[in-house]
């Protein structure tokens, strides 16, 4: 912590804490070996570093915390506003930089803005010319979504792009929900499972079947060119929404996604993404914002502070599940699944246990077992692997099995629900005392 110039507000209290979490006691937590973790903690300490992780770090009850806590190391070892270090939270979706740029995310506006920003708010009605207040100040997740769908406040849903009856948690509660909306729209380029629920399917081309822009993990904005026509009735999906929203008197009338994108970069003037003085053909060499360089800014950051002190709920005696992807297929398998080299290879019903765990509770590998949390149980097939550690089991979400049982616990910041350490138990294994 040598690095540390100025000394932040709360740093005594952040370290009395820290102090607590000796090598020694972080290697019984995380069964690592204790030389290996010091020898990391020099090395992000004397060299420059960067910090990265996955979406499983944000996918836990305190994933904000988590983040929070990588940021607040990469501070005080000096690896914040210079070359070759930051932080750098990988997203899981080749877009999703992009779609925050457009304010497709819950709570945000074009040109990453947000909506609790009264100011940014405005900013964006007087720039389409509305009426004040047009824009709503307040927002919903899908996760408050269930609630609302609970009590018949959604009168209709548009899905676009996802297939939720899989990949949220409680995921047979969303599709219990989807009978106490009155319309049901599902706008997908394939037959998912979701799409099987819905009184409207509106057929979308597929990404080779459209034109459009991207923007990468590195902040590069580059145009996607389409590759063929769509097939059948499907369409580009800014054609969908154009063609409804004209039917609903809304004033879309845009014949081109260059037409769209000389609107949207209006709305990054001034912003740190700003695009406003590129051409359309200009995205076909690509542009990294802000300015097309690497920016480093040498300056004192100061907001306040939060007090935090780490809470392990982790305890010897219990199980926990973790969900992901695998290396065979991809989300939800709306794409994958056609492959038949793909669905050979795939392993949907089986559950993952470290080598100890089955040891411990006396399971071998090809045995089933019966996997229960307070949502619910489902069955699956052993198999033993040295690939995770401790009281853990892993399933692959792919085939939607394994987000039925899923709890329902959520970031109580980012809204984001947890599918990453969650408490279950395997019918008669009990741990041994």
């Amino acid at each position: 912590m040598n690095s540390v110039k100025i000394i932040p507000e709360g740093f005594d209290e952040f370290k009395e804490i820290a102090t607590k979490y000796v090598p020694e006691r972080i290697s019984k937590i995380l069964n690592i070996d204790e030389k290996l973790i010091i020898s990391i903690a020099r090395r992000i300490n004397e060299t420059k570093t960067l910090f990265m992780w996955g979406m499983g770090v944000n996918q836990t009850p305190r994933g904000v915390d988590t983040g929070i806590l990588i940021s607040t190391l990469a501070i005080l070892s000096g690896n914040i506003g210079k070359p070759g270090t930051g932080v750098l939270p990988l997203t899981g979706q080749h877009n999703s930089m992009g779609a925050r740029e457009a304010g497709a995310l819950a709570g945000m506006l074009p040109g990453l803005r947000y909506i609790t920003n009264e100011k940014e708010v405005i900013e964006v009605e007087d720039y389409w010319g509305l009426p004040r207040y047009s824009i709503p100040r307040t927002f919903n997740t899908i996760t408050e979504m269930y609630k609302l769908m609970e009590e018949r406040k959604i009168r209709g849903l548009w899905i676009i792009g996802t297939n939720p009856i899989v990949s949220l948690p409680r995921s047979r509660r969303f599709k219990d929900l989807l009978s106490y909306v009155d319309l049901v729209v599902v706008q997908d380029a394939y037959f998912t499972e979701t799409v099987n629920e819905a009184d409207i399917v509106l057929p979308a081309a597929s990404w080779l079947e459209r034109e459009g822009i991207h923007t990468a993990g590195d902040r590069t904005v580059s145009y996607l060119p389409k590759l063929k026509e769509p097939i059948g009735e499907s369409k580009p999906d800014w054609e969908i929404v154009r063609n409804i929203g004209i039917e609903m008197g809304f004033p879309l009338y845009y014949s081109s996604i260059e037409e769209i994108f000389n609107e949207f970069k209006g709305l990054t003037k001034g912003r740190i993404d700003d695009i406003s003085s590129l051409t359309y053909k200009d995205l076909e060499k690509g542009y990294r914002w802000p300015n097309n360089q690497s920016v480093i800014i040498p300056k004192i950051f100061r907001t306040k502070g939060i007090h935090y002190e780490l809470e392990l709920e982790i305890d010897d005696n219990s199980i926990y599940i973790i969900t992901g992807r695998t290396e065979i297929h991809w989300n939800t398998r709306s794409r994958s699944s056609r492959s038949w080299l793909l669905q050979r290879l795939g392993q949907d019903n089986y559950v993952f246990l470290s080598n100890d765990l089955c040891e411990k509770l006396r399971i071998i590998s090809g045995e089933e077992i019966e996997l229960k949390t307070r949502e619910g149980s489902i069955k699956g097939i052993a198999k033993c692997s040295d690939r995770i550690s401790g009281n853990v089991l892993f399933m692959p979400f792919h085939w939607g099995k394994a987000n039925t049982i899923m709890d329902w616990q959520v970031d109580p910041i980012s809204k984001e629900p947890a599918f990453k350490m969650l408490k279950a138990y395997i019918s008669n294994k009990l741990l041994p005392n």
